[in-house]
């Protein structure tokens, strides 16, 4: 029961850091909004790190063969490359905002329990059945119907409707294949000290491409804006650490199925506070989607 609760927790707190990146995003560039976040990050579970080792309260790694943790540099090595493939994905996820609503983007992503549910039958050669073939049909249909515009809408907003739902896809996809290589790394290293690698990475990717980038100029976010790094910050340190909790103890299937609280939070928080509001058909899409989604992780 605590790991569920641990993974319901974490899909909370992403679903509303989601929704704040949009309003950042309009007024600095996504790798300075996440060096900037990272920095806070990874000063965060440093210390819940330290504190947790000195008071001996940090989980047990899972136990190997031989009865000790099964770290090597194989198994670090594809943990680091799933974090970058997670990377890339929440790079992708926050630009597909540009071109479309929140409460668009953070469904689509919903398809990679979908997704992971795929490449395991493709990758891990589980079994395939006819209801994970009609969970993706589902799923897909939803999400064509969620790329559909209010009638109104002129060619250049339809244009940019697929383009963000093609952005959020691929980002799903990459999570997805992410997801092997975090469960691996999770059981031989634990869940805090995990966390605090993952941080450590965006900060370090994130760092190099802000001094890439230092020659152009970027005006600062505003007051409004600017309070939603330490906010965004604080929900992805509650997320990391509740997300790898739960998955280092629970199967992929049961974890696919928990990130659904995720696409309905931030849907519900999009609706409150960005005023978003989906159309009959894209709120079809959405029910659809999700309902794919749901039969193919119970599949």
């Amino acid at each position: 029961m605590l790991p569920i609760l641990f993974v319901l927790i974490s899909m909370t707190a992403f679903g509303i850091s989601n929704v704040c990146w949009k309003p950042l995003i309009a007024e600095v560039s996504i790798s300075r909004a996440l060096y900037r976040r990272s920095r806070i990050t990874v000063i965060g579970l440093g210390a819940a790190l330290l504190f947790g080792s000195i008071m001996n309260l940090l989980p047990v790694p899972a136990p190997g063969v031989n009865g000790v943790g099964t770290l090597s540099m194989l198994t670090l090595s594809k943990g680091v490359a799933a974090i970058l493939l997670s990377l890339a994905g929440l790079y992708l996820f926050i630009y597909s905002m540009n071109y479309a609503p929140a409460y668009h983007a953070g469904l689509t992503i919903s398809l990679s329990s979908i997704l992971s549910a795929m490449f395991g039958c493709l990758l891990l050669n589980d079994p395939f059945s006819v209801r994970l073939l009609m969970a993706f049909i589902l799923a897909i249909t939803g999400v064509l119907l969620l790329d559909r515009p209010k009638a109104s809408a002129s060619r250049t907003e339809k244009t940019k409707l697929i383009r963000g739902s093609l952005l959020a896809v691929t980002a799903a996809t990459c999570w997805a294949i992410g997801n092997f290589g975090f469960k691996s790394t999770l059981q031989a290293v634990g869940a805090f000290p995990f966390s605090f690698l993952q941080e450590t990475v965006v900060l370090l990717v994130s760092g190099t491409v802000v001094m890439a980038q230092k020659h152009e100029r970027e005006s600062a976010p505003q007051h409004r804006t600017k309070s939603l790094i330490p906010l965004i910050a604080s929900l992805t340190i509650v997320g990391v650490i509740c997300n790898n909790l739960g998955m280092d103890q629970l199967p992929l299937s049961i974890f696919g199925l928990l990130v659904l609280a995720q696409p309905l939070t931030t849907a519900a928080v999009a609706y409150i506070w960005l005023r978003e509001r989906p159309t009959i058909t894209q709120l079809l899409g959405s029910i659809l989607l999700l309902a794919g989604v749901y039969t193919g992780i119970t599949a």
